[in-house]
């Protein structure tokens, strides 16, 4: 779950911080809409919205004004893959942590995005391609 929070947040801080909400909105819902789905499920759906809502809030704050290489240069190469998750849309995240980094199945990671399974595939290896292009070239490619 920490991992999942973490490909979604980028930080350690934020993803812990994104788990610990969830596990107490898990707590306090535990009789809710939710009680026949399993624990994991409702965990990382949780974690998913509460990234989402910070994610929401965090728009409203205007970024710092810099470029994407200026960006992708001052980072360690420890923090390549890391950075080139963040890049990817929000969906797309979602998608190949669940499948790749979790290993989560795909009925249960298409539940727990809300989509279809296609849906779900088709963000996932859109995740991929992209991720290969980052890696190998340190930028996005245009189309």
């Amino acid at each position: 779950m920490r991992a999942f929070a973490q490909c979604l947040c980028g930080g350690r801080d934020e993803a812990d911080s994104v788990v610990e909400a969830a596990l107490a909105r898990a707590c306090l819902d535990r009789r809710g809409r939710n009680a026949g789905r399993s624990l994991e499920l409702r965990l990382l759906t949780l974690v998913r919205d509460q990234s989402r809502s910070n994610a929401r809030v965090a728009m409203a704050v205007p970024p710092a004004v810099s470029s994407l290489a200026n960006h992708r240069a001052s980072i360690s190469d420890d923090d390549t893959l890391r950075w080139a998750m963040r890049q990817l849309p929000q969906d797309d995240r979602e998608a190949v942590a669940l499948l790749d980094g979790a290993r989560t199945p795909a009925a249960d990671a298409a539940a727990i995005c809300d989509c279809t399974i296609a849906t779900l595939l088709n963000r996932a290896a859109s995740a991929r391609e992209t991720l290969r292009t980052l890696l190998a070239t340190g930028t996005l490619a245009t189309a």
